[in-house]
């Protein structure tokens, strides 16, 4: 047999092998994944059972007051501008939930979820708004002289913060920090410092025993992944009904991916997801400041659009929480030591304080000078890791520009211009 008549005998065999590969090469890249995700298993007591109730029943007691929405925009900005009538009428409301929620604040909890992009975690939005009620009755108590209460309720919500983010996603996770923001804005913000020791040193227990129950934000990465493996399934599966389950497209914004290329960039997406949550959690596990607060992590899939500057937001808002939360209490116990001895402590080390002297930003004591007229300063250095010599961003809590300035324990809101300053810094505040 010549060359000519065994080729044409071996060509057709070979297109159709190629033929039945690409076949199957397609059928195996356009079927549903089917990836692991466990159940989920809570304790036969478990706390957060009861604060996703009160969180559910606090976000429907705010729905009912009239212009609910416009005030609790204010509650965010600028609670000062709420009118007497109105702090009324949101205090009234949510008081049945003020008193209750404390009993599950030394519980054992752990967040309640499914790994499912159905499920709704509606008690999020209600705690939230709870502790911007709480945060109203701390202010009322600090202008009345009550700071002991007004510290209660500030460690109050710090372990509230805790309980909900125990075991939980990112969603719970950014709620806690979110809850201990509207805590700690609280004395930041006031005018009045604290000067009773029962008080300050209530203050500083607060800070540590929030330090011993704050859960690791590592943990919530690998939630997220079995989180993000059944959203991708049910992608691939029900686009429509997931479409129709978020209001609009489930694609990021601009991506314009075609229908029929869905299924084979969620099969991309399903190994790069695994690689940026490994990725997430190898950074998290490190010390605070040994991590890249700068570098986004890369990926190139339209599915995941956003996640590097996500992980990069949340290891930023995780470190600057825990020193926005230790300044306080070093504040305290420098406070505390003064009326004790009549005179400042000479460095933060002299106070004892073990880690809650500690800057996550340099793994060293945060900066802390003193002064015969002005007092003492102390400061963290912040996301830049700079020292910029206690000046900060006017407001301190713009989220935009937290790469800039240092984070101060007090700042004084009211003094800062309305308008876009010459310098975006604020003068130091040293505290007496």
């Amino acid at each position: 047999m010549d060359r000519e008549s065994r080729w044409m005998i071996t060509a057709p065999t070979l297109l159709a092998v190629l033929i039945v590969g690409g076949l199957l090469w397609l059928a195996r890249l356009y079927r549903v994944p089917e990836l692991e995700i466990p159940k989920r298993h809570y304790p036969a007591l478990n706390a957060y059972e009861q604060l996703r109730q009160i969180g559910i029943n606090a976000y429907n007691a705010m729905r009912r007051i009239p212009n609910y929405g416009r005030l609790e925009q204010i509650m965010w900005d600028n609670p000062n501008r709420l009118k007497p009538g109105e702090r009324e009428s949101i205090l009234k409301a949510m008081q049945p939930y003020l008193r209750e929620y404390p009993r599950y604040l030394n519980q054992p909890s752990v967040a309640i979820f499914e790994y499912s992009p159905y499920y709704s975690t509606l008690e999020r939005i209600g705690l939230r708004r709870l502790a911007l009620a709480q945060a109203l009755q701390m202010r009322a108590h600090l202008r009345q002289g009550r700071d002991r209460e007004a510290v209660e309720g500030f460690q109050n919500l710090l372990l509230l913060g805790t309980q909900i983010r125990n075991d939980g996603l990112l969603l719970h996770h950014f709620t806690g920090m979110g809850i201990s923001m509207i805590a700690w804005r609280v004395f930041a913000e006031s005018p009045h410092l604290l000067d009773e020791p029962a008080a300050l040193e209530q203050m500083v227990e607060a800070v540590r025993l929030f330090e011993q129950r704050r859960p690791p934000l590592w943990q919530a990465y690998e939630h997220e992944r079995y989180s993000y493996r059944a959203f991708l399934q049910e992608l691939a599966r029900n686009p429509a009904q997931l479409e129709y389950q978020y209001g609009g497209s489930i694609y990021p914004e601009g991506t314009g991916l075609p229908r029929p290329l869905l299924r084979p960039t969620i099969w991309r997406a399903i190994g790069e997801s695994e690689r940026l949550i490994d990725g997430a959690i190898k950074e998290l596990q490190k010390p605070t400041w040994q991590r890249d607060y700068h570098t986004a992590l890369k990926c190139s899939n339209v599915l995941l659009r956003g996640w590097g500057e996500g992980l990069l937001e949340a290891i930023r808002s995780d470190s600057i929480e825990l020193a926005w939360i230790r300044l306080l209490g070093c504040v305290a116990a420098i406070r505390l030591h003064k009326l004790r001895t009549g005179r400042y402590p000479d460095t933060l080390n002299a106070l004892g304080l073990g880690t809650m002297s500690i800057d996550p930003f340099t793994g060293k004591p945060f900066v802390y000078k003193l002064d015969p007229q002005q007092g003492f300063l102390i400061y963290s250095v912040g996301v830049n890791q700079r020292d910029e010599g206690g000046r900060f961003v006017y407001g301190n809590m713009r989220s935009d520009q937290f790469d800039k300035g240092d984070l101060v324990p007090v700042f004084r809101p009211a003094s800062a211009p309305s308008y876009a300053p010459a310098s975006p810094l604020a003068e130091p505040v040293w505290l007496r």
